[in-house]
């Protein structure tokens, strides 16, 4: 029985020596740091290898911990992704792939699209469509799924008009266009109310805002996009819109998110949701 006892012992260990192991597979180093995105309002998507992976913030009854929720693989050819409410969106050089509960569908560019470069993709984290819309010159332009009355059957349309019962001209208000030097756009939507473009750039995130016909209405309200530019911290390596309202900013070791006070025209660093720190993360299948 001795004897017995010791070879269970002797395998138990040598499955704990396994398991730990695979749960240090990957090192924080492997992090795709500049792809890391926003999905399902507040969840955190994080590639590392051919595999992305998706945690959620801490909740005072379960952890201190962001906590790992699932994983996904990253189709090939992917160039870069991103998430909403409901999806993951993984970008080729010609398709855009949505992933929602392990199913995909995919949005395939003609020949004459591909000039559409990632930087271009409007991001939109609070929608809960598979929908892509880029900046076209001074316009958003955005493919949608809608019902054909021809075809009897839902098919992907394109447009360059945005609801005409909101939006006073589809071009942004300053002025961005294509060509300005920014590395990523994101549509960003504080407490539902006013639309902007966030435009990442080297430094600074900078702010654009769409007018409204209700603008009139609220104007006292209104904060303008150049109140919300946000310099970027010495060290940050990128940054993103999370959930609606904040900026995430994207460090070596970390990502600390910010909040943007009203009275004080000012972002300051956030007190919920807690940083995330990569050190604590455990980034394997379970």
């Amino acid at each position: 029985m001795t004897h017995r006892n010791s070879f269970v012992i002797f395998l138990l260990i040598v499955a704990n020596s396994l398991v730990t192991v695979a749960q240090s597979k990957h090192d924080k180093t492997d992090i795709d740091l500049s792809n890391i995105f926003n999905t399902q309002y507040t969840y955190i998507g994080i590639p590392i290898g051919d595999r992305v992976y998706i945690y959620r913030p801490p909740s005072p009854k379960e952890s201190a911990n962001w906590s790992f929720v699932s994983g996904l693989t990253i189709p090939k050819g992917t160039i870069t992704m991103g998430g909403n409410i409901r999806k993951t969106t993984f970008m080729t050089n010609n398709a855009v792939i949505f992933e929602e509960h392990g199913r995909y569908d995919t949005l395939q560019f003609q020949t004459e699209q591909l000039g559409f470069a990632p930087r271009r993709w409007i991001r939109t984290p609070h929608s809960t469509e598979a929908e892509y819309s880029f900046l076209l010159g001074e316009k958003n332009v955005g493919y949608y799924k809608s019902y054909d009355e021809t075809q009897d059957r839902i098919v992907w349309k394109v447009s360059d008009q945005f609801n005409p019962n909101m939006f006073v001209e589809n071009r942004t208000q300053p002025l961005l266009t294509d060509s300005n030097n920014f590395r990523r756009l994101y549509s960003f939507n504080p407490g539902g109310i006013w639309t902007y473009i966030a435009a990442l750039y080297d430094h600074q995130i900078s702010f654009y805002r769409y007018p409204t016909w209700y603008d009139t209405q609220f104007a006292d309200e209104i904060i303008q996009g150049e109140e919300l530019n946000f310099t970027l911290p010495k060290g940050c390596i990128t940054a993103f819109i999370y959930d609606y309202k904040y900026i995430a900013v994207v460090s070596q070791e970390q990502i600390d998110f910010y909040d943007f006070d009203s009275d004080q025209k000012k972002w300051i660093k956030a007190n919920e949701p807690l940083s995330l720190y990569f050190d604590d993360l455990n980034h394997y299948e379970k």
